[in-house]
C-alpha cells in the first residue's frame, strides 16, 4: 500500500504545471572537504569549491541560494530560454534575462572540466529542475523517437530562427522538421546516458536522414559534439 501511494504521488507531481510548483526549497550545506553543496528539494544541483568574487565560499553559496529562490518564486511567464554566456574567461548561466550563476576558470580546474562544459552541466540540471524532469516524468511523454542527431553552432550565430528568435549556439534549443516551435524534448545519448531538455525554435535538419539538429550547447551537454552525428532518443513532452 505505501508503494502504491508513492507512485500515485509521483504521478500527480508529473501532471502539475510548472507555475503551480514555482516555490521550491533551496538550501546549501557545508561538506567535510570545505565545499558547499547547493540543493533543490533534497537534490544536489551543484557543489562550490571556490569563492569566486565573494569573500568566502559560504558567501557565494548564500548569494546563489537567494538567486535560485528568486528564480523559482517568480518563474518567467514568456517563452523560456536557458543559455550560457562566456564573458572574459568566466561563463554565466541565464534564463532569459535573469543571470542565475557564474562559473569561473578556477571552478572548472577544481572539477577537472572546461569552464563552458561545467556551466552547461549546472544549467542543464537547473532547467531539469525547472521542468520537473528529474523524477517521474514518463506520463508527460507523448512520443518517443529513435533517430540521428546533428548539431549547428557559431556559423549560424545571430541568424533568425523559424520561430522568429535569434539563434544562440549556447542556448538549449534545437531544430526539427515537424515539431512546432515551443515543443519541449528530452534528448538522451544512449552511449553515456546523459540527457538534456531542449526547446524547438527552428526548422531542420536539412538532411532527411537526421531527426534533429541540436544547438552547440545541447550537443556538448550530452557529449555528441566531437562525434558530429550520433543516434539519440527523443522524448517529446506533452
Amino acid at each position: 500500500m505505501p508503494v502504491l501511494l508513492v507512485c500515485i504521488a509521483c504521478l500527480a507531481l508529473c501532471l502539475v504545471p510548472v507555475e503551480v510548483l514555482a516555490g521550491r526549497r533551496v538550501y546549501f550545506q557545508e561538506k567535510n572537504d570545505g565545499s558547499y553543496a547547493v540543493y533543490i528539494e533534497e537534490r544536489l544541483l551543484l557543489r562550490l569549491r571556490y569563492p569566486g568574487g565573494y569573500s568566502t565560499i559560504q558567501d557565494r553559496a548564500e548569494r546563489l541560494t537567494r538567486e535560485l529562490e528568486t528564480f523559482f518564486s517568480n518563474p518567467p511567464e514568456e517563452a523560456v530560454t536557458f543559455f550560457v554566456n562566456p564573458v572574459n574567461g568566466r561563463v554565466e548561466g541565464h534564463c532569459n534575462d535573469h543571470r542565475i550563476f557564474t562559473v569561473y576558470k578556477e571552478d572548472a580546474a577544481i572539477n577537472n572540466s572546461g569552464v563552458i562544459d561545467l556551466a552547461l552541466l549546472w544549467l542543464n540540471r537547473l532547467q531539469m529542475e525547472y521542468y520537473h524532469l528529474l523524477g517521474c516524468y514518463r506520463s508527460r511523454v507523448r512520443e518517443k523517437i529513435n533517430g540521428q542527431a546533428s548539431w549547428y553552432g557559431h556559423e549560424f550565430d545571430g541568424n533568425a530562427t523559424a520561430a522568429g528568435e535569434t539563434f544562440n549556439p549556447y542556448a538549449f534549443t534545437a531544430a526539427h522538421r515537424s515539431f512546432p516551435p515551443g515543443t519541449l524534448v528530452v534528448v538522451t545519448n544512449p552511449v553515456n546516458g546523459r540527457r538534456v531538455v531542449i526547446r524547438i525554435n527552428d526548422w531542420g535538419p536539412q538532411k532527411k536522414a537526421r531527426e534533429i539538429d541540436l544547438s552547440l550547447a545541447a550537443a556538448r551537454a550530452i557529449g555528441i559534439k566531437e562525434e558530429g552525428v550520433m543516434s539519440v532518443v527523443l522524448e517529446v513532452l506533452r
